[in-house]
């Protein structure tokens, strides 16, 4: 732990500091702050001077002991500048740029529960060895034990279903205006036990992207809809319940939403997550939670009218497209064999029969029931098995080969 002996003097309007986040959780190891700067022109050097004197330096400021000021060079107190050339550094040159960005990272050994500290970016004159520093400060940032926790219950939607690892895909489209996604929100401290309150814990929620960054609060709805006045009243992220309560008797609350707009009109944005933070107002300090999981938003999937006329709930009253009578041949349609399993499988179950079915013993018939419209349908028509039980060996070989050839298309009729 080092002090500056030169004089040093606040300005935050000169250098303006701002830190990602108001409070950090024992309960990890290392905490990492993102931290914005942007410089007054006083800084910013003449295009006809071969550069500027002033560099840049990350301290951090024990708020019980202010005017103290503890380098990056400890083991529990870690500082990066982001250049423009991808770079990391201790600290930065200041260029004609006066936006500059920095990741501070803390130990949970440098604090205890109930500290407070600031972020302090100092300009310091390397070149006239003045005896007076300009520097900035964040806002406080509280230390503390207690943290809230997301515990996604996607699947508890039947319209949501798994992609990848932390990606769900939710159609909003599906199952009405009471169709929604559910969380569960827990409290936890520092060793991840659930901890006593006294007093009631109130919690708001938001929908945030999956950098982080803010949602607008209406929907960004499409130019055409927007001509023609098609624009919908409802918020983009609207709640089915409201802003969650921990009661001191159960450390736990219910969160059900419903994001109102697709993802595809949300550009430069992979999806959605869900944020969940305390009301500041109370006394209580804990750090908020950001779900890990993704949600992208689909409008329906695609192949739902397909499911709905295996299914047998298709409208009969739509009219039926008119066929030439001259027609002598049935056209085809080419369908991968992954998007024909995709689509008539969700969350490991056979849309027509609900059976559990593994992927590799999709085609095979003791896997589903007798009655299954997809086998007696589709699967004896496409691989030739209609009336031809009694050759077992013939039709699993067969069935062998597709699904060992994942971008093989096969014609449906």
């Amino acid at each position: 732990m080092n002090s500056l002996q030169i004089k040093k003097i606040e300005n935050s309007n000169a250098i303006q500091v701002y830190a990602s986040d108001r409070s950090i959780w024992r309960g990890n190891p290392w905490s990492c702050i993102k931290v914005n700067i942007k410089l007054d022109k006083y800084f910013i050097p003449d295009k006809k001077t071969t550069g500027s004197p002033y560099i840049l330096r990350a301290y951090l400021e024990d708020y019980s002991s202010r005017g103290s000021f503890i380098c990056a060079d400890t083991d529990n107190f870690k500082v990066c500048f982001k250049t423009n050339g991808g770079g990391n550094q201790q600290f930065s040159l200041v260029t004609l740029d006066p936006y500059y960005k920095i990741d501070v990272q803390v130990h949970k050994k440098m604090f205890s529960n109930g500290d407070k500290f600031r972020v302090i970016i100092i300009a310091e004159d390397h070149k006239n060895h003045a005896d007076k520093l300009i520097f900035g400060a964040s806002q406080t940032i509280a230390v503390t034990d207690l943290s809230l926790s997301i515990e996604q219950r996607f699947f508890e939607s039947p319209f949501c279903e798994f992609v990848e690892d932390d990606v769900y895909a939710w159609y909003s489209k599906c199952g009405g205006e009471h169709s929604a996604l559910s969380a569960v929100v827990h409290l936890k401290d520092a060793n991840g036990l659930t901890p006593k309150i006294v007093d009631e814990l109130q919690l708001l929620t938001e929908l945030v992207y999956e950098d982080g960054s803010p949602t607008p609060l209406q929907p960004i709805c499409p130019l055409k809809d927007r001509k023609s006045g098609k624009t919908s009243d409802k918020p983009l992220y609207r709640r089915l319940c409201p802003d969650p309560k921990i009661k001191p008797d159960k450390c736990s609350a219910t969160v059900r939403f419903r994001i109102e707009e697709v993802t595809f009109h949300h550009s430069g944005h992979h999806g959605f997550k869900l944020k969940v933070y305390p009301v500041r107002s109370q006394s209580l300090i804990v750090h908020p939670a950001v779900m890990d999981e993704i949600i992208v938003v689909l409008s329906k999937p695609k192949m739902c009218r397909r499911k709905s006329s295996l299914l047998g709930t298709v409208n009969t009253q739509n009219k039926k497209r008119k066929v030439s009578v001259k027609e002598e041949y049935n056209p085809t349609v080419e369908v991968p064999i992954n998007l024909l399993l995709n689509g008539y499988r969700m969350n490991g179950k056979c849309l027509c029969c609900k059976q559990g079915i593994p992927k590799d013993d999709f085609l095979k018939k003791e896997a589903h029931c007798e009655s299954c419209l997809f086998y007696t349908l589709i699967v004896q028509n496409l691989l030739g098995t209609k009336g031809k039980e009694n050759k077992e060996t013939r039709y699993e070989t067969r069935q062998h080969s597709i699904l060992d050839m994942p971008n093989t298309s096969l014609p449906v009729s």
